[in-house]
Parts: C-alpha cells; structure tokens; sequence
C-alpha cells in the first residue's frame, strides 16, 4: 500500500513540477525539504535547490574547459564560483516558489516542495552587474585605474557573464560604461614589455641587445601581457674534445617573465647556443657571433611563443 501511495506522490508531483512556468520554458531548479515545522522545511528545501543550482554551474565549468584554448578563464571562474558559495545559501531566496501548499506530512515532519526559475536565479548576477556599470559611468582613464579593472573587476564581469549565459540570460547584462572603457584601457599597457635587470653580466647584455633587436618589445608598465624582466646568456662552458683535438663552448640562454594581468604565472623560455673550432678563442668568438645574431636552434620557437603578445 505504501508502494502504491509513494508511486503515485511522486507521479503527481512529477505532473506539478512540470507544469511550472519559467521564462522561455527553461527547465527549473528544485529541491526537497524536511523539517518538524513548516520553516525549517522550507529552509531546507531552498537549501537543495542551492545545492542543484550550485551543481549546474560546477557542471558546465567543466564542460566549458575542454572547449577553450587556455584553462585561465575557467579557473577564475571557479574562483569566483567557489567565493560566491552558493552551495547552501541563495542570495534571492525570496523567489524561490513552492511547487505546492499546504505543505504536507510525512512521519510527523513537514516536507516542502520548491523550485527557482533560472531567469530568477540570474538576477543577483545581472544586479552586480548593473552596479559596476555605474562605477564606470563617465570615468577618467588612466594606467592606475586599469590595472585595478584588470585585476579586480575583468575576472568578476567575465565570471558573471558566463553565469548568465549557462542561465539562459546571456546578453541581458547592462554593462555598455563598463565595455566602453574596458575597450580605452586595452589600448594602454598591452602586449610584451621589457624591464631588465641593469645586474646582467655583459653576455647577457649581448644577448638582450641582439633579441631586442628582432623581436618588438614594449617599455611601460605592463598591464595585460608579458612583461621580461630577464633575457639570460650563462657562463660558457668551453672544453677541448677528446676526439679531435677541436673545442666546443656552449652557453645557457633563457628568458623569463610574468604574465601581468595579475595572477604571476610565470612565462619561461630556454636554449643554448655553441659553436666549434680549432682553439678555445676561436669557439667562444663563433659563438658570441651566433648570440649577437640571435642564431640558435630555438630563435624561431621563440618568436612563435611571443608572437600573440607582439601583436597587441
């Protein structure tokens, strides 16, 4: 009998349910609460229908990873996601509905069925957005302020303009003040920079010198790209063969750098140059010619690494 009874719930809620009207026939979120009054259900209800909100998000996050071509985006994402924790809280809870009421009883406790709509789920996120908006209504433009709108709101617009569109409220954000002068900052600050150390051993020096030369770096403060603060060439290492009687001196190259858009991920290039000859000064000399010349295996590598950044 019980069977019976509890096949027949789930059929009539199953019906209820899905005649819940969302905002172009989306699919709602719902959740089951128990509680010993019809408070505590409640709360406990809304609680799940956090909990599947929550887990539709997490979900398309990863989905979303395997389509884009650098997990940067995607983890910010998650960041925000994590920070927003709305696992067991919804900031809107008042539009959470009930599917149906009076609640009813079920081994002396109250159960309460509820759901939210996503456009109604959407709604803190477009509010936020609505607010930055307003911060950067008739703004003045400058490096400072950029780089705290790289570092502070481009990831938290960018995360909520993804929440949306997984809502089904893509393109509904009123940002038009914010994309205006996000589009005047990307002219300033952008691309690949150079701050060198002045502490360089001379061949370093030889080596930046000969880079810079071919490849376009900026001189500024970074605000969105790479920024090299270190173009090194080692001490080489000359040896006279054993067979042969020929030497060979090798040196050590590297580049380093940050990404400076604010998150320090370090940016790191290497390879070596040498060169052969009769006597030990004449390998060093053939291979000082090479560095100056920017002559080793992996210039071209390294050039199709900088190259989006060189666009900028």
């Amino acid at each position: 009998m019980y069977k019976i009874f509890h096949i027949f719930f789930s059929v009539a809620f199953t019906a209820a349910f899905a005649a819940i009207p969302c905002q172009d026939g989306a699919k709602p979120f719902y959740g089951t609460g128990r509680g010993i009054n019809e408070a505590e259900a409640k709360q406990n209800a809304n609680i799940e229908v956090a909990k599947e909100l929550s887990s539709s998000l997490k979900l398309n996050a990863r989905d979303e990873l395997s389509s884009r071509e650098t997990e940067d985006d995607i983890e910010e994402i998650a960041t925000y996601l994590r920070e927003i924790n709305i696992e067991t809280h919804l900031p809107n809870a008042g539009d959470v509905q009930d599917v149906e009421y009076p609640y009813k009883k079920e081994n002396e406790q109250f159960v309460a069925k509820r759901y939210m709509c996503p456009d109604k789920a959407a709604k803190p996120y477009l509010d936020s957005l609505k607010i930055i908006n307003m911060e950067f209504s008739n703004k003045k433009i400058s490096t400072d302020f950029c780089k705290d709108l790289y570092k502070t709101y481009a990831p938290k617009v960018m995360s909520f303009e993804r929440i949306l569109e997984r809502f089904g409220q893509g393109g509904k954000a009123q940002i038009k003040h914010y994309n205006e002068v996000e589009k005047e900052c990307g002219k300033i600050g952008m691309g690949l920079f150079l701050q060198i150390n002045s502490e360089e051993s001379e061949l370093s020096k030889e080596f930046a010198k000969a880079l810079t030369s071919k490849i376009p770096f900026k001189h500024g403060i970074c605000l969105r790209g790479i920024e090299v603060h270190q173009i090194k060439a080692k001490e080489p290492n000359c040896k006279k063969m054993p067979m042969g009687g020929y030497w060979e001196c090798t040196t050590d190259l590297s580049l380093e750098g940050t990404d400076c858009s604010g998150n320090g991920k370090l940016f790191i290039l290497d390879g070596k140059i040498s060169d052969r000859a009769n006597s030990e000064e004449r390998a060093r000399q053939g291979m000082l010619n090479k560095l100056r010349n920017s002559n080793f295996p992996k210039f071209d590598a390294w050039k199709k690494e900088l190259q989006p950044w060189m666009e900028k």
